[in-house]
């Protein structure tokens, strides 16, 4: 008989952050014209969050991106013949939006101490240019 651990469920994993998020919802939506509030933390379905996720299970908070409501609501399964993942990639970059880029720069302006500021500057820095 394997012992149960009762609080296995509710572990803390490395990248999960409360702090990250509160700035999160903070930034503007990250889909190009989009200025609608309220802001919402999108977790990754693809890229390194996909190897992150187990069953029943959401990437953690270093794979979130600020959505608002309505963008957060987007059905991956709109898109056959994809995975979830596949689906998630593809219906940013329709948008012209590099998730995956700009989820790694926020997770790293967020762990160098940056700040909302430097939340907000890691985003002007991934709009893009004409």
């Amino acid at each position: 008989i394997r012992a149960v651990n009762p609080n296995a469920r509710h572990r803390k994993r490395d990248g999960q952050s409360k702090a990250f998020l509160a700035l999160i919802v903070q930034l503007p939506c990250i889909i190009p014209g989009c200025s609608r509030k309220p802001i919402h933390p999108h977790h990754l379905k693809a890229g390194e969050a996909a190897k992150e996720r187990g069953y029943g299970q959401r990437a953690t908070d270093k794979h979130a991106v600020p959505l608002c409501a309505g963008h957060h609501l987007f059905d991956s399964d709109c898109v056959e013949n994809y995975t979830k993942a596949e689906a998630e990639l593809k219906w940013f970059a329709q948008r012209g939006v590099d998730i995956l880029a700009i989820s790694a720069r926020l997770w790293i302006s967020f762990k160098s101490g940056g700040g909302l500021e430097g939340l907000q500057n890691s985003l002007r820095k991934a709009e893009p240019h004409p």
